[in-house]
């Protein structure tokens, strides 16, 4: 997708660039895109001893090279709903007073997404760490995997969007834990804000949706009963 080849390219560009590179990386370097996207990071580590074992450790990548390396290791996920992003939400408010996201919360709610569970996520689920940095781990190791969506749900994220909307809160969040300190917040409040309406008009749209949904089987029921 359009969006997709946009975030692989300015991220690859953007490493070869801190190293005053002109468009390629070496296989150390690639280690280092996006190395605040866990799965996907640990996935390039694996890629990276692949190809220097077979093509010597001199070898370098260009950009085309690399966008068919992330088509070959991207998952096939479809993203996720508003609705269930909402989920995560209500774990990280349950939890993160504790400090830490309960390991057995987080692969419940992977099951109830019907998403399987393997050793790469129950590893993820037991990371140290901030709580909130491990919230967007999950949601970004949630959309990655997630095949199930209904007919009637008003907006899905792709994992591209996912990833975008990552690095717009890592541009705010200045001590990078996770979280928007109110300072933080307010220093941002005027590009916030609107995101925050239109999320909240999102839920609220999605919820009128479902309700039209079930009134109008309903109504045809009735209907159906009558005659």
């Amino acid at each position: 997708m359009p969006l997709e080849v946009n975030l692989y390219v300015d991220e690859f560009m953007k490493v070869a660039q801190s190293h005053e590179q002109l468009g390629f990386l070496t296989l150390r370097q690639l280690s280092e895109v996006f190395n605040y996207w866990k799965t996907m990071n640990d996935t390039l580590k694996l890629k990276s001893e692949h190809l220097k074992s077979g093509k010597g450790e001199g070898y370098v990548l260009y950009v085309a090279e690399f966008l068919l390396i992330m088509l070959d290791i991207k998952r096939p996920g479809n993203g996720l709903t508003l609705a269930q992003i909402k989920k995560f939400g209500i774990l990280y408010e349950a939890q993160k007073t504790s400090g830490r996201i309960d390991p057995a919360k987080s692969e419940k709610l992977f099951n109830d997404l019907g998403i399987t569970v393997n050793n790469e996520l129950k590893l993820l689920f037991k990371s140290d760490g901030r709580v909130g940095i491990l919230l967007m781990d999950l949601i970004m190791a949630a959309a990655e995997r997630n095949k199930i969506l209904m007919e009637n749900d008003l907006r899905v994220i792709s994992p591209s969007e996912v990833m975008y909307a990552r690095n717009d809160f890592n541009e705010f969040d200045d001590s990078k834990d996770g979280e928007l300190s109110p300072k933080e917040y307010a220093d941002n409040k005027a590009y916030l804000n609107p995101i925050s309406k239109s999320m909240e008009q999102s839920f609220v749209d999605e919820h009128d949706s479902v309700e039209d949904s079930m009134t109008s089987s309903f109504n045809s029921y009735i209907d159906e009963s009558q005659s």
